[in-house]
């Protein structure tokens, strides 16, 4: 399943290593820093879970292992406060 970013929030690159997200409807702001913004980048519709782990483990040359619990507990939080969509 491939993941698309919400386009009712505002994705705001503040740099390359950091986001700032806005949900208009309840004002909140979400900081997203380093790992989280490489993760971030790669959600584009196309990308699935396994495609992102994959790409993070050739950027920061680990184990699969070693980085998929974070991605998915990253991916699923983005999920839960409706960031993220799974299409």
């Amino acid at each position: 399943m491939s993941l698309v970013k919400n386009n009712k929030f505002d994705f705001i690159e503040i740099d390359n290593d950091n986001y700032a997200i806005f949900d208009p409807d309840t004002g909140n702001t979400h900081i997203i820093e380093a790992s989280g913004a490489d993760i971030l980048k790669q959600i584009d519709g196309i990308n699935e879970k396994e495609d992102i782990i994959k790409n993070l483990k050739q950027l920061y040359d680990i184990t699969s292992n070693e980085i998929s619990d974070d991605v998915t507990d990253f991916i699923n939080s983005l999920i839960e406060k409706k960031i993220v969509i799974e299409s």
